[in-house]
């Protein structure tokens, strides 16, 4: 079980509470301020809050661009490595954060089995080392089972890059360029999602992605395989909005047995 920090402005009060609800159903122990016009007399509390989770998942929104509170928050988790961010509305983010991973949840009603929502858990997962969609569960410590946190075991991993980024941002229009981003981004994480992977880190233009951790898998280099070349597949039918070459990615993976407590490690846990 992780325990999710929820930070947002008070114009998606409603949309943080369905994700807080919806992760609290997947098993986690989620806090959320609503009384975000308080957070001065609760400060204390938040900041407490803030430093005891093992992620923070940000809403972002126009009114939380603005807000103080929001981005002194998602600057602190951005720093402890544990941030998730999410918006529902297209919105430009303030540096830094416009060049870290963040889920389109637009249109979202809190269903668990769609692509957008499973991107968040997978995004919880990598900060978190919990299983993508469930919380992980201790046995009482008489029946513990050893600690498998140290365990060697075959892992997959997938990168992804957005080839001559730089060329295509200088040909197109700023907007266009974000949207063409975002639908990138979206193919991207939901193939890796769907045949099983988990997204360790992610930006505009690129991601790093593990097949068969934290979840063992026997079949993670060939679904690895799959993944890799289904994004291709998907940002091939990508249309630039001005007409020209088609965008084109370029796709690494690597298979080889790892330590399982050195990966986590490297994931900041």
């Amino acid at each position: 079980m992780a325990k999710i920090f929820v930070s947002y402005a008070r114009a998606t009060t409603a949309q943080a509470q369905l994700i807080a609800e919806t992760l609290r159903a997947a098993g986690h122990d989620v806090w959320i301020d609503d009384q975000l016009l308080s957070h001065g007399m609760f400060s204390d509390t938040i900041e407490k809050e803030l430093n005891a989770a093992d992620a923070v998942v940000v809403v972002w929104s126009p009114d939380a661009t603005r807000s103080e509170w929001v981005r002194a928050e998602a600057a602190r988790a951005r720093r402890a490595a544990k941030l998730v961010q999410v918006r529902f509305e297209r919105c430009p983010l303030p540096m830094p954060f416009d060049q870290i991973h963040v889920v389109d949840l637009a249109g979202w009603a809190g269903d668990y089995d769609v692509p957008a929502w499973r991107s968040v858990l997978a995004s919880v997962a990598a900060v978190t080392g919990a299983a993508p969609g469930s919380a992980s569960v201790k046995a009482p410590a008489a029946a513990a089972a050893p600690d498998r946190r140290s365990e060697r075991r075959q892992v997959t991993a997938l990168s992804c890059d957005l080839i001559d980024a730089g060329s295509l941002a200088s040909r197109l229009d700023p907007e266009d360029m974000m949207d063409i981003l975002d639908v990138y981004q979206a193919v991207r994480d939901d193939v890796i999602v769907h045949h099983g992977g988990t997204i360790a880190e992610a930006t505009n233009h690129g991601v790093l992605a593990y097949f068969g951790y934290p979840r063992a898998d026997e079949e993670e280099a060939a679904n690895a395989v799959r993944a890799g070349i289904a994004i291709c597949e998907g940002v091939g039918r990508l249309e630039l909005p001005s007409g020209g070459a088609a965008i084109q990615v370029r796709i690494g993976l690597a298979t080889g047995l790892v330590v399982i407590a050195d990966l986590a490690r490297s994931n900041g846990r």
